[in-house]
């Protein structure tokens, strides 16, 4: 398409005040932009033909919260930069200012302050201006009341007046009322809008954001109902590729919903895009080709239908994960008509040679939003934060209905208001300063509302009012290194004057603010230049990229494959339980030759997500980078995750009901959720997490989203970690692993040198001599194939002390006889030897009965059922040979090994008095304790009757016992996380709801370890605690 300048277009008969207005507005909440991110954006707005910038941060102070402030000596003088290069580039800089958060209407003090500070900017060069009033208490006070019939006529008042005081420059005016869904009652019947149309004065144009503060699209009809309340076309603030609201997401699909048939009904369209600025290239692109296609031909009615089609024919194959090329575009459509893919193939070939400019950065990666966890049900409201204690709402239904039920559900969800930060901008070129409350100024008492402001962010705030950014990003939070100290460097950001010549490396050496010597860790200076290209990141690349974060109300084609492969071969697992036990000698059915086949393919797309990450880490261009690495880096281990979970069912070790313990709630493919998010009827804010978090709700580990709390690393990762089943090849390094760990996590080579094997023999040896079916193992390796982590579980833990015991017996065989005597001191080795011959430790027993009263006065709820779950039906082949799950009436009568429950008790609310009961398949446990009643091999162990204790009577739902550990060395807590999440979802396919481990009250290292994976003390039996938790 032609690089048509709409300065030069629509000018028959139109004024140059009255161009169609084409550009960006910097509205966002959080971390502002800086100078030198600016001056970048003009070049490319002239060169794709775009003429104007708004500048609105709403967190840069003195433009929100400290509006009355005047600019100082050096603040004035970047702005006025800033102001001469939007000129020189042909871009009209709109300056904007937000008072309404505490301006007095009524005040001609308060009317002198606002007209002052826009005067002082109109002496720096600037000749347009905008006044927002959008995310403000409606009510006005009561000395306002007095004077002013509404809020509209106070409003009206002063952008008249100050409109009027600037002698009329080119003005914009966004309302409180900003969208269809703010108007009160509605668009047409709206006092306030309606007062705004017929008082404001005409050349002043109104900003409106659609029928939704995030529009998933505008139509012809809208846009006519909205011109004739303002009686003018109005201003578009496109929120499409906003991620305030929720800053697990970054957009880059193309500009859509929106028909070029629309320009000539509108005043302009300004896009709000995402808080990092390198990544809206693509959002910022393609709203310029859907202005240019309007200079053509094209944008005449006869052609309008045909681009109305196509665009939703584009939606259609969006979302119904169609495979086919992602540059598809229908046939029948003149190369210069507006369409979304083939805009978006475009923006990305133009956007890949950034990524080799040299442009470096420096301090921690910014993190705007420190992740939370994704809750089963997403929270609501753009300017809340779940708080650390939120939960399930309670009585949830197990099947989406509707639409209207998932919003319902949604509502109840508890938030808590975020607070406010303040932040400059015009300070450097490169760098953004984080305000202390030290370093404010002064409030003028006389402004009874402005420490209100300041102090605390109000519970009337719109959804618009986003999250905030925090303070210190999360990897100064994490180090006690405030984000102002980070930027307080002496170099924030270095362009290289050379970075359009691919073949010069850079003048001179960059050193990190916090430069690392860890092994895993990579400084943010550039990478060598390698003559490999594979190595380049491609456009492929950049096509995967998008997909995976595409667009509020869309998840593109590879992202919606990704959900769709995972979720089939979790659903249909149960295949190669079925294969594997009728077919011994390996041959393959066709539907379990599908199954495997399906498990290729995803393996392919997750090292496609990994190949992409790893060329983008590459990359010259870390400021790009940086702003990209959160995301990718967050999506990367999701995905591995869930093949690692994949490679562990390809084993063919689930239950033969695996499809009802496995299919969880609120996930894509739960009745109602898809059509919720893909309507357009809910704002986006309602879905929080974007694909990452879809695919994290398909991994069927309900009651764990807190192992998805994590930050990204402070600094970039160059190693890679591989999750996976263990093999029988893995002893040796598992063994030497264990040894290294075997010290409450430190390593004890030099403490076992003696006996290298030892702490294998005794800390895993009964898992590895366990069957298959009654254990799981899973191992953690690097780039080079070494293990750096594992984690193991036996289903029964009831059983697997038995068979532990009997394991210890046979490895007095092999290690030397030491006995414990009065006064001797013992070395760790000869501690761990002793050992062997100790007696079996008494297992805690559980009561007779269901539990009535626990420690602390806890009085449980009885164990009862899972609820039915109507859709998934297990084959009928399984339904045959499989016993159902007791009803909830069932009384279970606990035995050795006891008959768990299918439901567990959730530790963390056991103290405080709330209990919901999980457990594993009885059905199943009853077959365990048959498999190890036969087996000849494991002599019967007679030990005293142990006294019933709460702990045992807890195990009744814990019964899986869990051993976790990790090499010190790996300190991105992600890996450990992702790794016990891989394990629990293994054990809930087997029936498991629930685990528990027992350690010494002197390994700190260790309980500390397991408080972090969610892991919640339940008691103690001597120097032992207990800790378990359900998933």
């Amino acid at each position: 398409m032609a690089d048509l300048n709409l300065n030069e277009a629509h000018t028959n008969g139109i004024s140059d005040d009255r161009k169609f207005l084409c550009g960006v507005v910097e509205g966002f909440y959080g971390r502002p932009w800086t100078p030198e991110q600016r001056k970048d954006l003009f070049c490319k707005q002239e060169k794709w033909g775009m003429n104007c910038y708004l500048y609105a941060p709403k967190d840069d102070y003195k433009h929100r919260a400290y509006w009355r402030e005047l600019y100082t000596v050096e603040e004035a003088e970047h702005l006025q930069a800033l102001i001469a290069e939007a000129m020189a580039n042909n871009i009209v800089f709109y300056y904007a200012i937000s008072p309404g958060l505490d301006i007095a209407y009524s005040s001609q003090k308060e009317i002198a302050a606002l007209k002052r500070k826009l005067e002082q900017v109109q002496q720096l060069g600037c000749s347009a201006f905008a006044l927002l009033f959008d995310d403000i208490d409606p009510e006005m006070s009561g000395a306002d009341k007095e004077v002013y019939q509404s809020f509209a006529h106070a409003q009206v008042s002063v952008a008249n007046e100050v409109f009027g005081h600037l002698n009329q420059p080119k003005f914009m005016f966004c309302p409180t009322q900003y969208c269809s869904t703010r108007a009160v009652p509605t668009v047409q019947t709206s006092e306030y809008l309606n007062t705004l149309g017929s008082k404001l004065a005409p050349e002043i144009d109104i900003m409106w954001t659609g029928p939704k503060v995030i529009s998933k699209t505008l139509t012809v009809e809208h846009i006519r109902e909205v011109s004739a309340v303002m009686r003018r076309p109005p201003v578009i603030w496109d929120n499409l590729h906003a991620n305030d609201y929720d800053q697990a997401r970054v957009f880059m699909g193309p500009f859509c919903g929106r028909s070029p048939s629309l320009i000539p009904l509108l005043r302009g369209v300004f896009t709000n895009p995402n808080c990092e600025y390198g990544p809206n290239f693509i959002a910022i692109n393609t709203l310029a080709q859907w202005a240019r296609s309007a200079t053509e031909e094209n944008c005449c009615g006869d052609t309008s239908e045909l681009k109305d089609d196509a665009i939703s024919a584009d939606i259609r194959l969006e979302t119904e994960g169609d495979d086919s090329s992602v540059s598809y575009c229908p046939s029948g459509l003149p190369p210069t008509t507006y369409h979304p893919r083939r805009a978006l193939r475009l923006a990305l070939e133009e956007w890949l040679p950034e990524f080799s400019k040299s442009v470096l950065t420096t301090g921690p990666i910014q993190q705007p939003q420190i992740p939370l966890p994704i809750p089963i049900v997403p929270s609501v409201n753009t300017c809340m934060s779940l708080t650390t204690t939120t939960a399930v709402p309670p009585s949830l239904p197990t099947i989406v209905n509707n639409v209207n039920q998932v919003a319902e559900v949604i509502q109840d969800a508890n938030l808590i208001p975020s607070t406010n930060i303040v932040m400059n901008s015009l300070v450097s070129e490169t760098k953004i300063n984080t305000l202390l409350p030290e370093q404010l100024p002064e409030v003028d008492s006389g402004s009874s509302l402005v420490s209100q402001d300041v102090a605390s962010n109000t519970s009337s705030a719109e959804p618009m009012d986003c999250n905030h950014s925090p303070i210190e990003s999360p990897a100064a939070a994490s180090t006690g290194t405030t984000a102002a100290a980070c930027e307080g460097a002496e170099d924030g950001m270095v362009v290289d004057q050379s970075c359009d010549k691919p073949d010069q490396a850079p003048d001179a050496e960059f050193s990190p603010a916090n430069p690392s010597s860890a092994p895993d860790t990579v400084s943010s200076k550039l990478p060598q230049r390698s003559s490999d290209e594979d190595n380049q990141l491609t456009l492929d690349d950049l096509h995967l990229m998008a997909d995976l974060f595409y667009l509020p109300f869309e998840h593109g084609k590879k992202g919606i494959c990704l959900m769709t492969e995972f979720n089939w071969l979790k659903s249909n697992s149960h295949l190669v339980i079925v294969h594997n036990r009728n077919n011994p000698d390996g041959s393959r059915k066709p539907e379990v030759q599908e199954w495997f086949d399906k498990a290729a393919k995803f393996q392919e797309m997750s090292d496609a997500v990994k190949k992409m990450s790893e060329r983008l880490f590459r990359a010259r261009n870390r400021s790009l980078l940086y702003e990209l690495y959160p995301y990718v880096w967050d999506m990367r281990g999701v995905v591995s995750l869930l093949n690692s979970y994949v490679q562990w069912l390809a084993l063919g070790q689930v239950s033969s009901l695996v499809s009802n313990y496995v299919h969880g709630n609120y996930t894509w493919f739960s009745k109602g959720w898809r059509e919720a998010f893909m309507s357009g009827d809910q704002e986006p804010w309602i879905f929080r997490g974007g694909l990452t978090a879809e695919l994290q709700r398909l991994i069927p580990v309900d009651a764990s989203n807190d192992l998805f709390l994590y930050k990204a690393p402070d600094e970039l990762l160059c190693k890679s970690f591989v999750i996976r089943p263990y093999n029988e090849s893995d002893r040796a390094e598992l063994y030497k692993l264990v040894l290294r760990t075997a010290d409450d996590g430190k390593d004890a080579t030099l403490l076992f040198e003696a006996h290298t094997n030892l702490a294998g023999d005794v800390f895993v040896g009964s898992f590895l001599r366990a069957k298959e079916e009654e254990r799981i193992i899973m191992v953690v390796e690097d780039d080079s194939g070494a293990l750096v982590g594992y984690c193991c579980s036996a289903i029964n833990a009831r059983i697997h002390s038995q068979l532990h015991a009997h394991h210890l017996t046979l490895l007095r065989d092999q290690y030397p006889k030491v006995v414990r005597e009065e006064g001797s001191m013992l070395t760790p080795c000869e501690q761990l030897l002793a050992t062997l011959w100790d007696e079996p430790p008494v297992f805690p027993a559980a009561s007779p009965t269901p539990p009535v009263a626990m420690s602390q006065g806890v009085t449980p709820t009885p164990p009862v059922a899972p609820p039915s779950i109507t859709s998934i039906t297990p084959p009928e082949s399984e339904n045959s040979s499989s016993p159902a799950p007791p009803s909830s009436s069932t009384t279970v009568t606990p035995t050795i090994p006891p008959s768990a429950s299918p439901r567990d008790v959730d530790c963390s609310k056991l103290l405080s008095g709330v209990v919901a009961t999980n457990g594993s398949n009885p059905a199943e446990s009853n077959n365990l304790a048959s498999n190890h009643s036969s087996d000849a091999s494991l002599p019967s162990l007679v030990t005293p009757a142990p006294v019933p204790t709460p702990v045992g009577d807890l195990l009744r739902y814990y019964p899986a016992l869990i051993r976790v550990s990790m090499l010190p060395s790996i300190t991105d807590e992600s890996i450990t996380k992702r790794l016990v999440t891989c394990l629990l979802a293994s054990l809930r396919a087997k029936g498991g709801f629930g685990g528990h481990i027992c350690l010494p009250s002197t390994d700190k290292y260790s309980l500390e370890l397991y408080g972090k994976l969610g892991f919640t003390q339940i008691g103690m039996v001597g120097d032992q605690i207990y800790l378990a938790r359900s998933f």
